[in-house]
């Protein structure tokens, strides 16, 4: 009771306001934990599963400013059209459910983090919940491809792999997802290729040890 996960986009620079629509609709490490604050539930863990480089679309340092961990995922070598295609190395997989694990110990929530919100962070919950939670592997894949489709056949591969006779299989891409595009950003390896501004350190008062506990 009191443990949860979240499947999210991965938050944003400031900077990327102007792109991405305005500043009502940025979302940013700060905002992502008063949203959870705001339901008097604390973040614990964020695991990072857009498979790029620290920085490139936040200040990773703002999540110890809130003294959250960050467990960071890294790519494995199997092709793919496009980066946000791209797929964890299976050990980094085991990482991520043994980090979610520790997180657990108390109450609190551990957010999985992607490009889109789908492939890499579902594959993430659905791991979590065979490995850690008991939960029946296509019981696990349909609770979740059930709110967040799972359309990439690199990670339909991995769960296979992961999880044999099974028989997984993919779902449809959403008309959202779209075709690849040449100069997308997401697949542009120099998408951060201004320097990161200088880190702001939280002031905290007296008394204010960040995020409060359940």
């Amino acid at each position: 009771e009191g443990r949860a996960f979240v499947l999210a986009k991965v938050p944003l620079k400031e900077r990327y306001d102007v792109a991405y629509g305005g500043e009502a609709r940025i979302h940013t490490p700060h905002m992502l934990i008063e949203r959870i604050q705001e339901k008097k539930r604390r973040l614990s863990c964020v695991v990072d599963a857009t498979l790029r480089r620290p920085g490139d679309f936040h200040d990773v340092g703002d999540w110890e400013d809130w003294d959250v961990e960050r467990v960071e995922l890294r790519k494995d070598a199997r092709p793919c059209a496009r980066f946000r295609d791209a797929v964890p190395l299976n050990k980094d997989l085991d990482a991520a459910v043994v980090a979610c694990g520790k997180a657990w110990k108390h109450p609190s929530v551990v957010v999985f983090l992607s490009v889109d919100g789908c492939n890499t962070a579902g594959l993430c919950a659905v791991a979590t919940l065979i490995d850690l939670c008991g939960v029946a592997p296509l019981d696990a894949w349909n609770g979740i491809r059930a709110a967040r489709p799972i359309f990439s056949e690199g990670h339909v591969a991995l769960l296979n792999e992961r999880y044999p006779g099974n028989n997984f299989g993919c779902d449809a891409a959403p008309a959202w997802y779209g075709p690849r595009v040449e100069g997308d950003a997401e697949d542009d390896p120099e998408i951060d290729d201004e320097p990161a501004p200088p880190q702001k350190k939280r002031e905290r008062a007296d008394g204010d040890d960040g995020p409060s506990a359940d």
